[in-house]
């Protein structure tokens, strides 16, 4: 999927148009590329070769700022030939003319349907690229339902191991019963099988390598890492004793696993070689902590503050503070997207990493997270959504692109999650897990 929705493509003298423009999408939420946001990616790359694959690759949208100053300017027409030839693979639509002057050049075709500065405002152009944005966003419709046994209490989805499947844990697990079934799709029919998992835990990872992550109970430091493909469960000890011993999130990146505990606990864990070490001491008198990598940081909330901690993940010393405007019951964090989601009992709220603004405080709407539950762990940042009003906008794991999902109007859901293809979406809806999957035809 396009790392960007909206690539501006402009000449120098337009700068200061263009900037406002990037402005005004960020603050809608949008991932646009302006050249000064990126100049420590581009700065020792080859330019044009960096511009090709942003224009062509990289961006749903090429937004040109089509002026007598941008037809004399070589990177411009570089930028707006690279559209282009998107145009020629995947169809017309990804070149978005606007006009700043009386300009009309001749790859303008009559036939084109342009936006003109001249006769409408730049509010205007804004709230136009951001209808376009959400018309094109993903639909998914339902294709399957799951019922399970109600004696299998509350139910909470992930991602899977691969690229079409899931993870439902069952809350009631007792030892000889199921805990995790893995639902997978395979020719378009979803199969569901428990995985052979007998020591009673509280599963909270599911991650590359093959692997699941639990703590045996809640009355034991013990870590238990299952691996899929010899179906054994191994135990880790920690040096020390937990200030608590209650797991409230975790995360993987790279093989690598973040755990957060009641109490400030976060530890980082490798479960191909099993050593685990602390990265930052529970000394806080807080109940449920949340943490998530930022490439060499991590970035921990803990509940009820109004700021969230930027820390290094070598050593776990405090880099920075970056205030939040709601209190913390959930973090994520999507270091492709620069935004941090401050997920709160009813609401999120998006922070730039990089500066620390603060974008969006949106409502939550159909969803029950509870406290301390796998909830956390899974959700991956949820917004309503304005156009239309009735759908809701999720930001996959990587913050890389958006789906929407219709929602009726006595629909609740009480845990999502997107694949990690983003070509299918799990909802439980009680003990029945609802599957969607991508579709350009209909809605749900």
């Amino acid at each position: 999927m396009p790392r960007f929705d909206f690539a501006i493509s402009f000449a120098g003298p337009e700068r200061s148009l263009a900037r406002s423009l990037a402005q005004s999408l960020s603050r809608a939420g949008l991932r646009v590329f302006f050249d000064e946001l990126f100049e420590h990616e581009m700065l020792g790359t080859d330019g044009a070769d960096y511009l090709n694959r942003v224009f062509f690759e990289q961006s749903r949208y090429c937004v040109a700022l089509v002026s007598e100053n941008y037809e004399k300017h070589a990177w411009s027409q570089l930028e707006r030939r690279a559209a282009q030839a998107r145009e020629h693979v995947a169809g017309p639509g990804a070149l978005l003319p606007v006009l700043v002057d009386a300009t009309k050049p001749s790859w303008l075709l009559p036939t084109r349907v342009y936006f003109n500065l001249a006769e409408r405002s730049l509010a205007d152009l804004v709230e136009v690229l951001c209808r376009k944005h959400a018309g094109d966003l993903t639909s998914f419709r339902k294709t399957f339902d799951l019922v399970l046994d109600r004696s299998d209490g509350r139910l909470f989805v992930s991602q899977g191991w691969e690229a079409d499947d899931f993870l439902i844990h069952c809350s009631n697990a007792d030892e000889g019963r199921r805990q995790v079934i893995h639902l997978r799709r395979q020719y378009e029919k979803w199969q569901a099988s428990d995985l052979p998992i007998k020591r009673p835990s509280r599963w909270l990872f599911h991650g590359e390598g093959n692997t699941l992550v639990g703590v045996h109970d809640l009355g034991n430091d013990t870590l238990l890492v299952y691996d899929r493909a010899t179906e054994q469960t191994r135990t880790l000890q920690p040096p020390r004793h937990y200030r608590w011993t209650t797991p409230t999130d975790a995360n993987e990146r790279n093989g690598q696993v973040l755990i957060a505990f009641c109490g400030g606990d976060v530890w980082l864990l490798q479960p191909g070689t099993m050593m685990i070490r602390e990265v930052r001491p529970g000394t806080d008198d807080v109940q449920y902590t949340y943490a998530d990598f930022w490439n060499e940081f991590f970035v921990v909330a803990l509940e009820e503050r109004c700021e969230v901690e930027v820390r290094r993940l070598d050593n776990g010393a405090l880099v920075s503070q970056l205030k939040s405007p709601i209190p913390a019951e959930g973090l994520r964090c999507f270091p492709e997207a620069d935004l941090i989601a401050i997920i709160g009992l009813n609401s999120v709220a998006t922070i730039r990493f990089s500066n620390g603004e603060v974008l969006a405080t949106e409502e939550l709407i159909g969803f029950d997270l509870p406290p301390g539950s796998p909830t956390e762990a899974t959700l991956r940042g949820v917004t309503e959504f304005p156009w239309p009003s009735n759908t809701l906008e999720i930001l996959d794991a990587g913050g890389s692109h958006r789906v929407r999902l219709r929602r009726g109007a006595a629909t609740q859901w009480s845990n999502l999650a997107l694949c990690r293809s983003g070509d299918a979406l799990a909802a439980i809806r009680g003990s029945t897990i609802l599957l969607y999957t991508r579709s350009t035809l209909s809605e749900p």
